[in-house]
């Protein structure tokens, strides 16, 4: 079941008279008019949009929507400013522009990639649980990327990075991982302030650094139990 509010909408010269909601979930089409709503989407090709009407007639769509997502208590928001509706984490990376900032918050099932440079990926008391057959978040040729506040668990690896340079991890929980934590590969101008617990493999493997370029700075991590 998913939750869509418009209470946050308003009007600088007036007030919100109508609401539309147009939702999508495969063949069937929904449309509803009032404020908020639940939904329960019987397919994965979703769409849904918003729009409102002030009480002079003039209209507008939401300037940062969010979609909370539940499934088998399994609950979450992704949140990108200025683009529609989210299903997934993996699909506001793929919308964000270099150098965007992405806020996950509550708790997911998913297993993600990040190609694009600068991307920031934060949390807000969110978990994001693999499926134990792949990491959790592969990082693969993208630099700059900063990844902060996330607690990671139940993948193959944690956090597998392959050819990035300038990667910061800060304040990320790394736990109960199949194998390894963190794998570094051919990757450097890496920083790691984390907790990488209970893990099945090693804690950090690193292996490729270029011996011209900088290397890996660990430091104020607690690893341990791996």
């Amino acid at each position: 079941v998913i939750t869509f509010n418009a209470a946050n909408s308003t009007d600088a010269d007036g007030q919100v008279a109508k609401y539309r909601w147009e939702v999508r979930d495969g063949e069937e089409v929904r449309i509803v008019n009032d404020k908020s709503f639940q939904h329960s989407f019987n397919s994965t090709a979703i769409d849904v949009r918003l729009l409102v009407e002030d009480d002079s007639g003039l209209t507008n769509g939401p300037s940062e929507p969010a979609v909370t997502v539940q499934q088998e208590a399994l609950k979450y928001q992704a949140r990108l400013p200025g683009e529609a509706h989210f299903t997934s984490i993996q699909e506001v990376i793929d919308r964000a522009p270099i150098g965007g900032t992405i806020t996950v918050s509550g708790n997911c099932q998913e297993s993600i990639a990040i190609f694009a440079n600068g991307i920031t990926l934060k949390g807000e008391d969110a978990i994001i649980y693999g499926n134990g057959h792949d990491p959790v978040i592969s990082i693969a040729g993208a630099d700059a990327v900063n990844i902060s506040n996330l607690s990671i668990e139940n993948g193959f690896q944690g956090i597998l990075a392959r050819g990035s340079s300038n990667l910061t991890l800060s304040h990320v929980v790394i736990r109960d991982q199949v194998r390894d934590g963190i794998i570094f590969e051919n990757s450097s101008g890496v920083m790691v302030d984390s907790e990488i617990i209970g893990n099945g493999g090693t804690g950090i493997v690193a292996s490729g650094i270029p011996v011209d370029q900088s290397g890996i700075l660990i430091s104020n991590n607690s690893i341990w139990e791996n």
